[in-house]
C-alpha cells in the first residue's frame, strides 16, 4: 500500500515477517517494533485517506489490530478483543465518517464481520459468517459486501441487516472487488466445493449482485485475487497460478 500523502512511503504485510515499511520508494525496508509485534503474521493494511499518517494493521491470528498515527513509528492496540475470531483478513473504512470516530469494518476468518464506530476502540459483531473480504460500495458506503466462507452477503444499511446473494452460483469467496456502475467481481468456489485445491471461478455482476455471470478465462484454473480499477470498472486485474504445475512440484518434493 502507498501512503496517500507521500508516494515514497510503502507499507507491506507478510505472512511470516510481520509489517514492513519503506520510506524511500522501496529502496530499503524496516520492521516497526514500537508497540506492534516485529515478527509473525500480518494480514491487512488500512490507510486513512484524509488523515495524514494514520493507518491500521491487522497482525497475528487472534483478532489483533494496531493503530499508528505517525506513519508506523509507534503503535497502539485496537484489537477486537476475542482471540477466537482468528485472523483479521480485511479492513475497510467509511471515509465519510467523523475523522475522530472512524467507521471501520473488519472481516475475521472465524467469526465474521465486526464494526467499529470509534476508530477501533471497541467492536461489535454484525455478521456471523467468517471469511476473507469486506468491501464498501464506492458510490454509497452504506452498502457493505462480505465475502464469506459460505457465500457473498450484502447489507444496504451499514451492516444492520444482510442478504445472501445468488446462493446457487457463488460459494466460498476467495476474492472480492467492487467497482462503480453496480459492477462486482468475485473469485470463489461453486457451492459445495471449498477445499484449498478446488478450482475457482471468476464471476461478474452488473446489477449490484442480483445476478452473476461466469467470466473465468479458459487458461486460468486457480485464481487467487481480483481487483477492479476504481476509475474504470471495465478494467479488471486477476492473479493466477497453475494448479497442475504446483501439484506436480509438490509430488516431486515429497518423492
Amino acid at each position: 500500500a502507498i501512503d496517500p500523502f507521500n508516494s515514497n512511503i510503502y507499507y507491506s504485510t507478510y505472512m511470516d515477517m510481520g509489517v514492513q515499511i519503506s520510506r524511500d520508494g522501496g529502496e530499503s525496508w524496516e520492521h516497526p517494533s514500537d508497540g506492534i509485534p516485529e515478527r509473525g503474521h500480518a494480514w491487512s493494511i488500512l490507510l486513512d485517506p484524509t488523515v495524514e499518517g494514520r493507518l491500521w494493521i491487522s497482525a497475528l491470528d487472534k483478532g489483533a489490530i494496531y493503530l499508528s498515527t505517525d506513519r508506523g513509528d509507534t503503535w497502539s492496540e485496537r484489537s477486537i478483543g476475542d482471540t477466537s475470531v482468528g485472523k483479521v483478513a480485511d479492513l475497510v473504512l467509511d471515509s465519510r465518517s467523523d475523522e475522530n470516530n472512524r467507521l471501520i469494518y473488519a472481516m475475521t476468518a472465524n467469526k465474521g464481520v465486526y464494526k467499529s464506530i470509534n476508530g477501533g476502540q471497541s467492536w461489535q459483531k454484525v455478521l456471523d459468517k467468517g471469511g476473507l473480504s469486506v468491501k464498501l460500495d464506492p458510490i454509497n458506503p452504506d452498502i457493505v459486501y462480505a465475502g464469506t466462507n459460505t457465500g457473498l452477503y450484502k447489507s444496504i444499511d451499514k451492516g444492520l441487516t444482510w442478504n445472501k446473494l445468488d446462493p446457487l452460483t457463488v460459494g466460498k469467496v476467495r476474492g472480492l472487488s467492487i467497482g462503480k456502475d453496480n459492477k462486482i467481481y468475485v473469485v470463489g468456489n461453486v457451492p459445495g466445493s471449498a477445499s484449498h485445491w478446488s478450482l475457482r471461478k471468476l464471476w461478474k455482476s452488473e446489477d449490484a449482485g442480483i445476478t452473476f455471470t461466469d467470466m473465468t478465462p479458459n487458461f486460468m484454473n486457480y485464481i487467487g485475487a481480483v481487483a477492479v480499477n476504481p476509475a474504470d470498472p471495465d478494467y479488471v486485474y486477476i492473479a493466477n497460478f497453475n494448479i497442475e504445475q504446483t501439484k506436480q512440484s509438490n509430488k516431486m518434493i515429497m518423492a
